[in-house]
């Protein structure tokens, strides 16, 4: 089923989808990584942080947001 909705030069994957949730919940429990590590159900929270992995853009968004001196 989800590769019906896959792009002809990117293929879609359930662990894509897992990457995303953790990425939004981490986001909405405000960086609580603890409870992202729970409600994804991984045992220990190593594997939960190798699905947080900052992108070049998460990157540069952050540095965008420190105030300008």
């Amino acid at each position: 089923m989800i590769e019906g909705y896959s792009l002809p030069n990117k293929k879609l994957t359930p662990h894509m989808f897992r990457h995303t949730f953790c990425k939004w919940m981490l986001e909405a429990t405000n960086n609580d990584i603890e409870k992202v590590r729970r409600l994804a159900g991984h045992s220990h929270i190593a594997t939960t942080s190798r699905y947080l992995k900052d992108s070049y853009s998460d990157l540069a968004d952050a540095v965008e947001e420190l105030p300008k001196f």
